[in-house]
């Protein structure tokens, strides 16, 4: 069935603090890559504020740029030589209906710069467990996610599990930026920092705010 995210004022509500929470201030001239980006909601949000934006939809909808793909990796290299690499790549609503979720990361592994950041939303098992929300599950979704098994999915393609925000009742965003460790001085500095990509020695850590 037709759906368009945008009807929903909870979600535009919604793409103005993920925007803000990506660091998205008005004048950015960031690159934003949104992966099953529906109608384009949040993408108009990022190109209010600035951003340059590419979606990529299997059914795009509306006038902003759209890639009519289903994201894998093999999307890649055309997007690298068409539109460069986004310095955010957000993916929400979406992780929980792909069939090859290693691919999907791997693809955002491949795609994003030495200082980028990505996001993705997705649903956590355990709220859906104990507060028996059955009426959350639905048939196009193939997976349900807890926070060790995407921990070790993010390590296996060479992304890092650095926040876990708690944003509804009901799911978790899980957000995944790349940390640096700058090996001289063991600062560690964010996709945000000006430190990050720093031309001196630096290795990928995991640095989790979670308790």
């Amino acid at each position: 069935y037709p759906f368009r995210a945008g009807i929903s004022h909870t979600w535009r509500t919604h793409c103005v603090e993920l925007a803000e929470s990506l660091a998205l201030e008005p004048g950015t001239t960031d690159i934003v890559l949104d992966i099953g980006a529906n109608d384009g909601t949040f993408l108009a949000e990022c190109q209010s504020r600035g951003a340059k934006v590419l979606g990529v939809d299997p059914c795009p909808v509306g006038d902003l740029p759209m890639l009519g793909e289903r994201w894998s990796s093999a999307l890649v290299p055309g997007i690298i030589q068409m539109h460069g690499r986004p310095d955010t790549i957000t993916a929400t609503n979406v992780f929980g209906h792909v069939d090859d979720a290693e691919d999907f990361l791997r693809g955002i592994a491949q795609l994003l710069p030495p200082h980028g950041q990505a996001a993705i939303e997705c649903p956590h098992i355990f709220p859906l467990l104990e507060n028996t929300a059955f009426d959350t599950i639905y048939h196009e979704h193939l997976s349900y996610w807890s926070l060790r098994p995407l921990e070790l999915l993010a390590q296996r393609v060479g992304l890092k599990v650095v926040e876990e925000i708690d944003y509804h009742d009901d799911g978790y965003r899980f957000d995944w930026r790349i940390v640096w460790r700058h090996l001289e001085t063991g600062k560690l500095y964010t996709a945000r920092d000006a430190g990050c990509s720093c031309p001196s020695r630096n290795i990928l850590v995991s640095h989790c705010s979670w308790t």
